[in-house]
Formats: structure tokens, C-alpha cells, sequence
């Protein structure tokens, strides 16, 4: 195969059936401008002077002017639009910048609203702007728009009385009003038991034979209730309350109805239950008294039943609380005294006397 060690001008004819050289690799030292057909890739490369670069082989151009379309374009530069409408046909656009800034190309005095417009098919296009002629955001759909309140419009809106909420309407203010809806806004009015109110409630108090009441039938009234002196009342008081003065001047009240049947103690015992052959027997009692004070060894201990018809025990105060047998004397039939060879520990005894 001839070898050119010089250029070849072929005077502007065609080089016709020509073929570049086919190549699994790129070639070694390479010089600047030359090319081959990379047949590993089925790409054209060219060795720009410091790189082989593949050449886009297709049949859109790509010059200057040229409309070109793309399936996939990653730009690692700066991406400068100059056109009038940029469109993006995605279904999902994400923007790695925090701030996106509208109306860029404005300066001087501005005098164009801007925003963001939610396209809604066969209904009204929703919209959030800035409305440039009142330095408001505005919310809103197809031509109506409202404003955003901020914490200033908010801390600008004064309320000094409830008639400056919506559906209040006050109207001479007074002590004990309430408010109250009359169908149509809220009222200040004071409660009125036999039209503003539901359930049950006493209008009026009726006297009876003997008594009378004294009062006007209104809110606020004080009734008050005399009985006179003479009142002789029903035969049988059904219900009775706490009788703290005055005495019992009846019949003996009968031990079924909660009383003791007699009028004596004596016959009071016998009727609620205490076993006895005479009737001046009396009902048990019962006192207990913790003895010990790692010091004395007798104890006289004080009951009061008025007699030496007692029965005295005394038992451990602690497990296994067995009976203890110490000296008993009937002293007085007030007292009863226990003694004890050896002075018992604080409280380590329980003394119980029946009588």
C-alpha cells in the first residue's frame, strides 16, 4: 500500500467511494484533525489535538440555526434560553435553586403583577400573585382575588367590643346579661326562665292551710314561708329533718321505727335485746387499753361502767397474741389494776374489759 508523506490537494473534485479507516481502538499518536470509525461503537471520532471526540452521526444537523431535538441532554455548564417561550413538556420538574425569581428583565419603578397560575381544565384557572398596585399577595380564581393577610393586616384589625364581630349586636350593656341568639344575630339580654329557658322551673310557691308565703313571682324573688302558732299539721310526719332543739314530749317510739320502746334505761335495755333475768340488767361495753412502758409493773386502768361486774383479758399485742395471766384486781367499780412480775415493754400488752 502506497505511503503519502505529503498532503494531497485534490482541487476541490470529489473524493468519490471513499472509506475512512475502521478501527477497534482508537489509534496510537494521533495528530490533530484526523479520523476513523470506531467499529467497537459504530461511532466517527476525530482527535481534536488533545482527545478523540465522537462525531454525532444522524440526520438532524447541528448548527448555529439549526432546530435539533434531543431524547436525553445533560448540560454541565450554564444554560442561557434567549428565546420568548420556554415550554417544558414534563410530567415532574425539579428545581435544586430555593429562590426562583420572576420578572427578571424589570427594572426601574415596577409596574407588572406576577405569580403562579394552576391551569384547571373546564374550570376557573387558580392563581397565587403579586398585585404590584396594592404591594399585596393575592389568592384567587379566574378574575376574583382576595388578599393574604400578614401579621400586620392582622394586629391592624381592632376589636374594642363584641358588637365588632359579625352576627353580635350589643345594645345598652347591663349587669347580668348574657348573649343569646334571637334567630337572626347574637343579643346581649338577661335570661328569662319562662321564655329563654328549656325544663323545669318553679314559677310560683302555693301556701297551705296554716302557712303562708310572702313573695312576688319573678326572677330574683325571695319567698318566705310562716308557719302560724297554731299550725296543727298531718297525723303521721312522713319525713323529718334534724331536730336540734326542743324536747320529745310523745309516746316512747317503738324499736321497729328506730326507737327503744320504753321511757327508762333500764327497760331500754331489755327491749334492744340484752340477756338478763331481772330488768335492771344492763347492755355489755366494751374498752381496750395498751399497757407497757418497760418501767412499771402495775396499771390501773379507768372504765367507768360503774361496777366490778367486768371481765378483764389481756393478750400479746404481737404474733402469736396468746393470752397472757397476769394479777387482776376489781379496785373500784370504776378502775381495774394489772400487775406484772416483770415491767412490760412500751405498749406490749392489750387489756380489754367487758361490762
Amino acid at each position: 500500500m502506497p505511503l503519502f508523506v505529503n498532503n494531497i490537494d485534490l482541487n476541490k473534485n470529489e473524493l468519490r467511494n471513499a472509506k475512512v479507516q475502521n478501527l477497534a481502538s482508537d489509534p496510537a499518536s494521533p495528530t490533530t484533525g484526523q479520523i476513523y470509525y470506531n467499529t467497537a461503537s459504530n461511532t466517527l471520532k476525530i482527535y481534536t489535538g488533545s482527545a478523540w471526540k465522537t462525531l454525532a452521526i444522524g440526520a438532524q444537523t447541528l448548527e448555529t440555526t439549526s432546530n435539533v431535538t434531543f431524547n436525553d441532554l445533560i448540560v454541565s455548564g450554564n444554560l442561557t434560553v434567549q428565546g420568548d417561550t420556554t415550554t417544558l413538556n414534563t410530567a415532574t420538574l425539579t428545581v435544586e435553586d430555593n429562590i426562583v425569581v420572576l420578572n427578571s428583565n424589570v427594572v426601574g419603578a415596577p409596574n407588572t403583577d406576577a405569580g403562579i397560575t394552576v391551569e384547571r381544565g373546564s374550570s376557573d384557572d387558580a392563581h397565587i400573585k403579586w398585585n404590584e398596585t396594592t404591594d399585596k399577595w393575592q389568592i384567587g380564581t379566574g378574575s376574583t382575588f382576595g388578599d393574604i393577610a400578614t401579621s400586620a393586616d392582622v394586629a391592624a384589625v381592632t376589636i374594642t367590643s363584641l358588637d365588632d364581630i359579625g352576627d353580635v349586636t350589643i345594645t345598652s350593656n347591663a349587669s347580668g346579661h348574657f348573649l343569646k341568639w334571637n334567630g337572626t344575630a347574637w343579643v346581649n339580654d338577661a335570661i328569662d326562665l319562662g321564655t329563654d329557658t328549656a325544663g323545669n322551673y318553679v314559677s310560683d310557691v302555693s301556701a297551705g292551710t296554716g302557712i303562708t308565703v310572702t313573695h312576688t313571682p319573678s326572677e330574683g324573688s325571695t319567698p318566705t314561708v310562716a308557719i302560724s302558732n297554731n299550725y296543727a299539721g298531718q297525723n303521721t310526719i312522713t319525713t323529718l329533718g334534724t331536730v336540734t332543739t326542743g324536747t320529745w314530749n310523745g309516746t316512747a317510739i317503738a324499736v321497729a321505727s328506730g326507737g327503744t320502746g320504753a321511757t327508762s334505761a333500764s327497760d331500754a335495755r331489755v327491749n334492744l335485746g340484752a340477756s338478763a333475768a331481772v330488768a335492771s340488767a344492763s347492755l355489755p361495753q366494751k374498752l381496750a387499753f395498751d399497757v407497757g412502758d418497760a418501767a412499771a409493773t402495775s396499771f390501773v386502768l379507768t372504765h367507768n361502767f360503774s361496777t366490778r361486774d367486768v371481765l378483764v383479758q389481756i393478750a400479746e399485742k404481737g404474733s402469736p397474741y396468746g393470752i397472757v395471766l397476769a394479777d387482776v384486781e376489781l379496785t373500784t367499780v370504776n378502775t381495774v389494776t394489772v400487775g406484772f412480775a416483770v415491767a412490760p415493754s412500751s405498749n406490749q400488752y392489750r387489756v380489754t374489759i367487758i361490762g
